[in-house]
């Protein structure tokens, strides 16, 4: 409007007062006002928009002559006027450059105590107006600056009195919609109003869900864990590493020849100053071309890890022992590469003759069966890439049973620590990771979901449920039999674990147990695992037997006594004995042990000693004494560095025995 800076525009709230209260009758009356109007007049809904035209003149300010004022008039001069200071707007109002002749007339016109009126009915119906009408608006507004916004904050006068104040109910509602609005200048003009609406975060709502569900929250966190450490070899992130020192080892000997060449005769820490100074340069100045070349190393090592397809190859020598099988299964509909007297036969092991087939081929069907699905939904995959993820599945599978099993002990928290620590484990994470297809992730996933589906069938509350959990885990112990030639490991323990848990709740109920023996055996706890032991072991042994074989199935009597002759060499059979060249059957010292299972640091094993004495204990003085003690027995162990493991282990044991002793004489069921 050239105006200046700092020129302050008053607006007289009074005078607006009246445009609200006033009804259609008392609008024909009042005198009309002197004005000047600009914009483009519409007919058929009478509204006006005050708009610059396409001459770019500029518009006059509204004044109403001092005579022409109504009595309501002269009576509102007694409110209070409000000034609003808009010295802050920069070229808001200003115009394209004009001529010197326009912008000479104009500044004549102008005064400084220039009264403006704002009619709020035509700042309103901008904002009801359509689409086209908006557009036909900017084609007709020069373009303004980017820059140039301002917002009116009206909510701010909502104190002031009546000054808003409708006449009807539905006024009063779309004033307040109104009440706060936003009028922006950009390029083109355009304005857009604001609701009072605004997002706002509801963190009671948030809250409620975590809470709600909590479990499921805690066993995802350890499963994305154990899945995100486990893929890493599918990327190898590793051979960025391996580049990057390349390329500035490379570039730190250049420099290093030149300087000594230069300055052969300088101390040897002067020219490594030198030679770091340079190196920082030198990555600076050609921060580009170093980059390629870490791309390019990097990219070069990865093709010599992975296949054309980059498919990284798997890790060991068993995968690729597992997925020729699988393969033969796909394409012979057998594990074998051939049938020879009715059985699968391997032709590629104690050559020349060659082999059977073992009979604890899950692994390899599992490979096979699951590459056969996951090609329906894509044709061009690859067998390795499907055998190179499946430990990452295995393992994460694994999770689940060891969060419920010590949630069921200790707690929500208790379970989200024992499921990390089953997906972050250097011991269980080296074996499993993808490429690594071995049989070590069924060994873990398997007896968890046993040992799980066992302390449930204990603890069910009909005896139907226990059924249905009894036979499920021994349907699992028969895949195991048919994963691994160790499954009688688990097999046996949990047998040992009933009876010996039946035998413990028969002496601390051992009255009851001679007065009433009926009442007795209808006890949930004996009528559960009486229960369990009888089907989980009748139906272990069928389905090994239809599975595999009968034989197979008493291996679990026969192979706990056969398992501490396999480091004997055979002189009469096959010398040398080749299962002591195995890694897995090698003597292990208490070093290897503590570093396994403590993660290397001898407290961490000392944390899991005292978390199974703390498992037996109750709350009481005398348990404190117990707990106490038994950390104090660990702790002289440990100062005495034995390192024989079959004394370290039978040590390690008598705080456990004592408990359970104690717990004997004094018939304390709080440990059922």
């Amino acid at each position: 409007m050239g105006e200046k800076k700092d020129d302050e525009i008053s607006i007289d709230l009074g005078k607006i007062k009246n445009f609200f209260k006033r009804k259609k009758e008392d609008e024909e009356e009042k005198p009309v006002a002197v004005q000047t109007e600009i914009g483009n007049k519409d007919t058929k809904t009478g509204q006006e928009l005050s708009q610059p035209t396409e001459t770019n003149q500029e518009p006059a300010t509204k004044v109403e002559p001092q005579s022409k004022i109504s009595e309501k008039t002269k009576q509102e001069k007694e409110d209070d006027e409000i000034t609003i200071d808009l010295n802050w707007v920069k070229n808001i109002f200003s115009k394209k450059e004009r001529t010197t002749e326009e912008k000479t007339s104009s500044k004549e016109e102008e005064k400084d105590d220039d009264e403006i009126s704002i009619d709020f009915s035509k700042i309103k119906n901008i904002f009801k107006k359509k689409e086209k009408s908006t557009e036909k608006k900017a084609e007709a507004i020069p373009e303004k600056e980017d820059g140039d916004e301002i917002s009116f904050d009206f909510s701010k006068l909502k104190n002031i009195k009546n000054i808003f104040k409708k006449d009807s109910k539905s006024s009063e509602t779309e004033t307040r919609e109104n009440r706060r609005f936003s009028v922006s200048w950009k390029s083109p003009i355009s304005m857009t109003k604001e609701s009072d609406d605004e997002p706002s975060v509801d963190l009671k709502k948030i809250s409620n869900f975590l809470v709600k569900h909590k479990v499921l929250l805690l066993l995802i966190i350890p499963i994305f864990l154990s899945i995100f450490l486990r893929v890493q070899p599918a990327y190898l992130p590793i051979t960025d590493e391996w580049a990057t020192n390349s390329v500035i080892n490379n570039l730190r000997s250049q420099i290093t020849g030149q300087i000594n060449q230069q300055y052969p005769n300088l101390p040897d820490q002067n020219k490594n100053a030198l030679v770091e100074n340079e190196l920082q340069k030198t990555l600076k100045q050609q921060k580009t071309q170093i980059d390629q070349q870490i791309r390019a190393t990097s990219n070069f090592f990865k093709s010599k890890l992975q296949d054309d397809t980059g498919q990284t190859y798997l890790l060991a020598i068993d995968p690729y022992f597992w997925m020729r099988h699988a393969k033969n299964i796909i394409d012979n509909g057998h594990p074998g590469d051939e049938i020879r007297d009715g059985q699968p036969w391997n032709n590629r092991m104690f050559a020349p003759e060659g082999r059977a087939v073992p009979p604890d081929m899950f692994h390899a069907y599992f490979e096979a069966f699951l590459f056969k699905f996951l090609s329906f939904f894509n044709r061009n995959l690859n067998l390795m890439t499907v055998v190179f993820f499946v430990p990452v599945l295995i393992s994460a599978l694994a999770v689940i049973p060891a969060f419920f099993i010590t949630k069921k002990l200790v707690g929500n928290f208790g379970g989200f620590i024992a499921a990390t620590i089953i997906a972050i484990h250097p011991s269980f994470l080296t074996r499993t990771v993808g490429g690594f297809a071995d049989t070590d992730a069924y060994n873990v996933m398997f007896p968890l979901f046993i040992a799980w589906l066992f302390l449930e069938a204990l603890d069910a509350k009909n005896t139907k449920n226990t059924v249905i959990l009894s036979v499920i885990s021994a349907l699992l112990v028969s895949l195991y039999a048919f994963t691994w030639g160790g499954w009688w490991y688990i097999f046996d323990f949990i047998l040992i674990s009933t009876f010996f848990y039946i035998a413990y709740y028969a002496f601390i109920h051992r009255n009851e147990l001679i007065g009433n023996f009926v009442s007795f055996t209808r006890r949930k706890a004996i009528k559960n695992s009486i229960t369990f032991l009888v089907i989980f072991f009748i139906v272990s042994a069928i389905s090994i037997s239809l599975l595999i074989n009968f034989d197979h199935f008493t291996q679990f009597v026969k192979n706990p006594a056969g398992f501490a002759k396999l480091k004997e060499v055979g002189i009469t059979t096959i010398w040398p004995n080749v299962f002591t060249t195995v890694a897995e059957q090698n003597p292990a010292s208490l070093n290897n042990v503590i570093n396994q299972v403590g993660l290397g640091k001898f407290y961490f094993f000392l944390i899991a000693l005292m978390g199974i004495t703390l498992t037996l204990a109750t709350k009481g003085r005398k348990t404190l004494w117990f707990v106490i003690g038994a950390l104090a027995w660990y702790l002289i162990i440990f100062l005495l560095k034995i390192q024989d493991l079959n004394t370290f282990l039978i040590l390690i044991s008598i705080p456990i025995i004592i408990r359970i002793l104690i717990a004997l004489w004094e018939s304390d069921t709080d440990i059922d």
